[in-house]
């Protein structure tokens, strides 16, 4: 496939692949392929969005009682330990 003709779809499928979204993705036929199996533009999206949460509430975090902070950084640690679970179980 030449630059050129790569479709949109095309290229967040790259994005997706190269930044292995699938061991983020709820869904099991993306985890059973390790690969994404659906709509690659809208799992950048979701990514992206969740990413974009992340910066804010890091921005946001001088507070330190912040609750939507704590509450942010407990679902980084469970998708960053799901990851790094799935890497030290990948042949």
């Amino acid at each position: 496939m030449s630059d050129a003709s790569a479709t949109t779809e095309d290229c967040f499928r790259l994005y997706a692949e190269r930044l292995q979204l699938w061991r983020l993705c709820r869904q099991t036929s993306c985890l059973r392929a390790r690969a994404c199996r659906g709509d690659p533009l809208h799992c950048c999206r979701r990514f992206a969005d969740w990413a974009e949460a992340v910066k804010a509430e890091a921005e946001r975090e001088r507070d330190a009682n912040d609750p939507a902070a704590e509450a942010l950084r407990a679902e980084l640690g469970r998708r960053l330990s799901r990851l790094a679970l799935a890497m030290r179980n990948e042949p």
